[in-house]
């Protein structure tokens, strides 16, 4: 294990960094608070530069610093880490699995890493501290996500990709079908740091990774992005930067191949939607 890991376990403990605040002073207290209500009511960037949602963000840009790092530069086991606890204990499709661990998603991570290594990216704060990743592939890196999610692997991440994969097939009338390298960017896994933001500070830094990562797919020349998003949040931000909503479903309904009800214990309110972004470097 890199001393990466061992030192974000520690700070899972603890509280977060409050050494630059006055005392009696909270994070929450001095930074302006935002909400996913927040990105929901306001749909795109488009015509709302001094919308109090966006003066918001540009006060966070300037009081949470992040820098960024590609994803090779990043402590690999604590990175791997950060991502596979960040899914398991709060990921819509995961966290509500019995028996379903840290440890089960982070060897499926570790199988996929070499896939990411190429566009994907994290954020530091200015002591090195990870406080988000962001994982993206081209589309032709990723089209065997459901038969590295089955072998040796915990049967829910085997259903989970199954079931993610059956999303894709149903929206496929609506997506690009070249099926050549550099057309569409298949936005992964995203996750930020557990237990050391405030609430405000973790929406902040996920939508950072958002902005950069359509700021890359447009330097990279992809015609679309695209995203099968379990969290409340990343679907926000997904009308938030103008991407299409191709489909939304309720996972709890699922039936897989074998005609079995496989996520039942998924709550009735949890819905997942694929969403296409379009770049201007469409042709």
């Amino acid at each position: 294990m890199d001393a990466g890991a061992a030192k974000y376990r520690e700070l899972l403990s603890g509280e977060p960094n409050s050494s630059t605040l006055p005392k009696n002073a909270s994070l929450e207290n001095v930074l302006p608070q935002i909400s996913i209500t927040d990105f929901q009511k306001t749909n795109s960037l488009q015509d709302r530069a001094n919308s109090t949602l966006l003066l918001a963000l540009e006060e966070l840009s300037n009081n949470v610093p992040l820098i960024i790092r590609d994803l090779r530069e990043l402590p690999q086991e604590s990175t791997q880490y950060m991502l596979a606890e960040c899914f398991a204990k709060k990921g819509a499709l995961e966290q509500y699995c019995p028996g379903y661990t840290t440890e089960d998603f982070l060897k499926y991570i570790k199988r996929v890493w070499p896939r990411l290594q190429d566009i994907s990216f994290g954020v530091v704060d200015p002591k090195g501290t990870v406080m988000g990743v962001a994982t993206m592939a081209d589309e032709m890196d990723l089209l065997d996500l459901s038969e590295l999610a089955s072998k040796d692997i915990h049967p829910h991440l085997t259903n989970v990709y199954e079931y993610l994969g059956s999303l894709v097939e149903r929206a496929k009338d609506r997506l690009p079908q070249t099926h050549r390298r550099g057309v569409l960017l298949d936005k992964f896994l995203y996750g930020v740091r557990l237990n050391a933001m405030s609430s405000s500070e973790n929406l902040y830094v996920m939508y950072f990774l958002m902005k950069e990562t359509h700021r890359r797919a447009e330097e990279r020349g992809f015609s679309y992005s695209v995203s099968q998003n379990t969290h409340p949040f990343t679907q926000a931000l997904a009308a938030f930067f103008g991407s299409e909503r191709l489909l939304t479903d309720c996972p709890h309904n699922y039936v897989n191949h074998a005609n079995e009800k496989v996520f039942s214990f998924i709550p009735e309110k949890v819905q997942v939607t694929v969403d296409l972004k379009t770049y201007s470097t469409k042709a």
